[in-house]
């Protein structure tokens, strides 16, 4: 069975969102919807592996993980 995650279309109006920086954004849209995501909300996932699907560095993923 397919897991499918409903993004709002308000998502990109969202104040919160709007402030960030378009790697934020990038960043904050990919937690919400990467394929090892759970309803709950843990993650069983390498910051490696974040680097590679997003192609940004590990020190960038570092920092946004701690925003």
């Amino acid at each position: 069975m397919a897991i499918y995650r409903k993004i709002n279309t308000t998502f990109w109006s969202d104040p919160f969102i709007c402030d960030l920086s378009p790697e934020k954004k990038l960043f904050y849209l990919y937690i919400l919807t990467n394929e090892r995501t759970k309803q709950c909300g843990i993650y069983d996932i390498s910051k490696r592996q974040i680097c590679f699907d997003l192609g940004i560095d590990l020190n960038t993923v570092t920092e946004n993980i701690n925003f």
